[in-house]
């Protein structure tokens, strides 16, 4: 339904996406609300992408042998029910100079990263909905960060991300940094100038750092302590965000 033959995305046609929309149709309950169907199906979407692309990750990584000259064999050998045209297209684009020189380049950054999580297969979104169930109360990522980048027995994964948390734990026992928000479903809390920015940094383009899977710089945060009158106005449709959420946690569990 997803063909490996397009190389991005971007570039797959609209006629397979909704194809892939309507199997997801067929198969499950979506909301009537216009703006929940709308978001539940643009996340469906990315979430299909995703998968697409790590599909084409571990083709790679089971077939893939580095230096030209063995494109011959690695074309030779295609998975169990791949369509052959599609597989040569997508071997000849492994061995172009632009995709070696961008596989090294990633391989080198990968390298170079300490800040390994531990959530394990589970989402973020499945990580804040657990924390703020025990907490009682919404979770910022400032918050998450130290639930993600703690070991079982304690202990932080490493001494440059103790340094970070103790860093953010210090600021958060200032009122005034703190965010507010009326989600309790797995909504992850933040915006641009929260703890979690002043400590890291500003966003970098593409997406937001340490909410998970979804949300981009153009999304909307959560910059302020909400009035008990913006979180009544808000309460329906916080209820049928929250019960959306709490699905697709379940349904990522």
């Amino acid at each position: 339904m997803c063909p490996i033959r397009y190389l991005n995305w971007k570039n797959m046609p609209e006629e397979f996406k909704e194809e892939c929309w309507r199997v997801v149709e067929r198969k499950y309950s979506v909301p009537v609300n216009p703006i929940a169907y709308a978001a539940l199906k643009a996340f469906t979407l990315q979430k299909i992408g995703k998968a697409w692309r790590d599909h084409k990750s571990r083709m790679k990584k089971r077939h893939y042998i580095p230096h030209s000259r063995n494109k011959t064999r690695v074309k030779n050998n295609p998975p169990k029910g791949c369509i052959p045209q599609d597989w040569d297209i997508l071997v000849d684009h492994w061995y172009t100079d632009d995709a070696v020189i961008l596989s090294e380049k990633n391989k080198d950054r990968r390298s170079k990263q300490d800040e390994l999580h531990t959530a394990g297969s589970c989402s973020y979104a499945v990580h804040a909905a657990k924390k703020a169930k025990t907490d009682g109360q919404p979770v910022e990522r400032a918050v998450l960060y130290q639930v993600l980048h703690t070991r079982k027995d304690g202990t932080a994964v490493n001494p440059v991300v103790k340094a970070k948390m103790d860093k953010m734990k210090e600021l958060l026992e200032i009122f005034s940094n703190q965010l507010q928000s009326s989600d309790t479903s797995g909504s992850i809390a933040w915006s641009p100038d929260d703890v979690f920015a002043k400590v890291m940094g500003k966003e970098r383009k593409g997406r937001i750092r340490g909410v998970g899977f979804g949300p981009s710089p153009s999304a909307r945060s959560s910059k302020s302590v909400l009035t008990d009158i913006e979180i009544h106005s808000s309460q329906a449709r916080d209820n049928e965000v929250a019960q959306l959420k709490a699905s697709l946690a379940t349904m990522e569990e």
